[in-house]
């Protein structure tokens, strides 16, 4: 039963979400539309205390000072809007529903605002964090090779020792082309896991947390990222069916993602809400 209801979500095609998402749209464009408007104009508003430059703190003047200020800042900003995007998936999920929906359950997330907090937190270190880990990662490692390359190191590092060791099996040399191709790779393909494990999760995790106001952050996050993981591949490809859509929203310098936005969300929505019922359903009849 599990089996069927993972394969009839995924063969459902983008262009029939899409259309229910564009039907929703298109009911109250104006709503939509005004309400990232406003989810923008609160997030510049609360930003504006954290900016070091009310504080006449500047990079000449004391250097060490104005970074360690622009990290408490940042951090205590994000801190104060974590909780915000709970409420901005929670007007989209509602208003898909036919569901009166004022602007103020953008503030929503508040209610529960540790365990709110605590949640997107972990999202966004699972999605973004580890992102920039292995960014971080490929950068040392293109350091070491760059040096390597130069001479400024000799083979006998134990990183390409082992290279060594792994391409000799190949019947390959300890070619510094070679070397320089075989670790890109190795971490181009670890972002591609990490992306397609856990792209569905970082997606529809918000809207759970709208939905369920009760249960404790980490039980949600462990048990819907394994209900979630068999949808990554459909939740990239929604993603990627929005190309042309992302790409006329940079020609025109983000000034349509004030309706790529709604559209985008609206469709994630009719995702979300598919499979949840599906399992509902599956649930019921077992």
């Amino acid at each position: 039963m599990e089996t069927n209801k993972i394969a009839r979500i995924n063969s459902i095609p983008n262009s029939e979400i899409k259309q229910r998402a564009w039907n929703i749209l298109m009911q109250n464009p104006k709503k939509s539309i005004l309400f990232i408007l406003f989810y923008l104009f609160i997030a510049i508003i609360i930003s504006i205390p954290f900016d070091t430059r009310i504080w006449g703190i500047n990079e000449s003047s004391a250097p060490i000072k104005f970074i360690l200020a622009n990290l408490i800042c940042a951090t205590l900003c994000y801190l104060v809007l974590a909780p915000i995007t709970v409420g901005f998936y929670k007007f989209f999920l509602e208003c898909s529903r036919n569901f009166p929906t004022p602007y103020s359950v953008l503030f929503f997330g508040y209610k529960k605002y540790v365990r709110n907090t605590i949640a997107i937190l972990l999202i966004d270190f699972i999605f973004y964090g580890l992102f920039a880990i292995i960014n971080a990662a490929l950068a040392i490692i293109c350091l070491i090779l760059a040096a390597f390359l130069i001479g400024e190191i000799n083979s006998s590092v134990p990183i390409l020792v082992l290279l060594s060791n792994i391409l000799s099996f190949f019947e390959m040399p300890l070619d510094k082309s070679l070397i320089c191709i075989f670790i890109s790779i190795v971490v181009i393909a670890f972002s591609v896991f990490i992306l397609y494990q856990t792209f569905a999760l970082a997606e529809f995790f918000p809207f759970v947390l709208a939905e369920d106001n009760k249960t404790g952050a980490t039980k949600l996050l462990s048990s819907f990222w394994a209900k979630s993981s068999p949808y990554n591949l459909k939740t990239i490809n929604l993603f990627l069916s929005f190309t042309g859509w992302w790409i006329l929203a940079i020609c025109t310098l983000g000034i349509a993602m004030l309706w790529v936005g709604p559209y985008w969300c609206y469709a994630k929505t009719e995702l979300y809400k598919e499979i949840t019922s599906k399992e509902k359903a599956t649930e019921t009849s077992e």
